[in-house]
């Protein structure tokens, strides 16, 4: 396995794509904090694998006192890079200057409620990223807040693209919070709601068309008595209903990713359960229909998680993830993993077979 130190002084949260060229394309947010400070989604281009990056441009420029820092990602049918942002406004400097939020608030929750939240833009680019135009923006909702990007943009069957957002209620708190499906007709540029998961408390949630109209989703779920965990959902009529809600794994494990590699199914989430910082991958089995056991692939220290991951053009995984304290590196970056098959072990698990849930 390679491991690289990436993009360096960066948070990102990062989203991988990979374009058909055999290059790949990231987006994250550009500042060396858990957007805590003004800063932008930016993206950046690896043409060797994922191995050396080259920054581009900023999909949605943000103005004074702005904190653009949530974000999704994709291409269009017709090869264009898309990106959704959004975030909040009203930033001013506190006494405690550029030091961690909750130096002086008790979480970050609290601190992005005292702000005024920025409606999500959606940008795209000819060229790789370099230029981006904004196109269009996510619909609102009465009595909901703004849109909150997370995820993939993904075509599906039917030839229009889907991808996840999620709120909460305007006059409600974290139980109100709720994951929709958005699809747009018209390459990106509007939305419409076109479903939602069937479970509050859901937040970022992780999307794959498998094919034929066939997803697979894991959701962030907030637990009413406090704690937060995955769940899994499935949909076999293109994102119109959703059915599950299973539990896929401990809790401190969020949020995930899925992505086909070699026909298997791997679900990719951070661990920030103490004692087991890191990514952790399992591998859907087909055979006895669930998950394989946690399989830690990475150790990790601070703030942490947020792990996504592509199939390069030599046929490795390349996964992208954030961290703030390492043993060897102790700022923020975003880390880079690049694995073979045959380091993975991939072989000993069957194909993936689309199951009627994911547990």
């Amino acid at each position: 396995m390679e491991r690289y130190i990436a993009i360096d002084n960066k948070c990102l949260w990062p989203q991988l794509i990979a374009f058909e060229n055999g290059a790949i394309g990231v987006v994250g947010f550009n500042e060396p904090c858990h957007g805590t400070w003004p800063g932008e989604v930016q993206s950046w281009v690896s043409a060797d694998g994922g191995r050396t990056w080259q920054t581009r441009g900023v999909p949605v420029p943000r103005d004074e006192g702005e904190i653009r820092m949530n974000h999704g990602t994709g291409l269009a049918p017709d090869g264009s890079w898309l990106c959704v942002v959004s975030g909040y406004s009203g930033w001013k400097r506190s006494p405690a200057a550029k030091e961690d939020v909750r130096d002086y608030v008790l979480t970050y929750g609290d601190y992005w409620k005292s702000l005024g939240k920025l409606p999500a833009r959606v940008a795209r680019s000819w060229d790789q990223g370099a230029t981006w135009e904004i196109i269009g923006g996510l619909p609102v909702m009465e009595g909901w807040q703004d849109l909150i990007p997370f995820g993939k943009i993904q075509t599906g069957a039917d030839g229009h693209l889907r991808m996840m957002a999620y709120t909460a209620m305007i006059d409600g708190g974290n139980d109100t919070r709720q994951a929709f499906f958005l699809r747009s007709r018209d390459g990106g540029v509007t939305w419409e709601i076109q479903s939602e998961v069937p479970s509050r408390g859901t937040t970022e949630t992780a999307t794959l068309h498998v094919g034929g109209g066939r997803w697979v989703s894991a959701s962030r779920r907030v637990e009413s008595h406090g704690g937060e965990l995955l769940v899994g959902y499935v949909s076999g009529d293109d994102g119109a209903t959703w059915t599950g809600g299973e539990v896929l794994g401990i809790r401190d494990s969020f949020p995930a990713w899925l992505v086909l590699w070699q026909d298997r199914l791997l679900l990719l989430h951070g661990n920030r359960a103490e004692g087991n910082l890191g990514v952790v991958a399992r591998v859907f089995d087909s055979v006895n229909h669930g998950w394989t056991s946690p399989r830690r692939l990475v150790e990790l220290g601070g703030d942490l998680g947020y792990p996504s991951a592509v199939v390069n053009s030599t046929g490795e995984l390349v996964i992208a993830y954030y961290a703030s304290d390492v043993p060897a590196h102790r700022r923020y970056h975003m880390g880079v993993l690049i694995l073979t098959a045959e380091e993975f072990g991939l072989s000993e698990y069957p194909p993936f077979a689309m199951p009627e849930k994911i547990s």
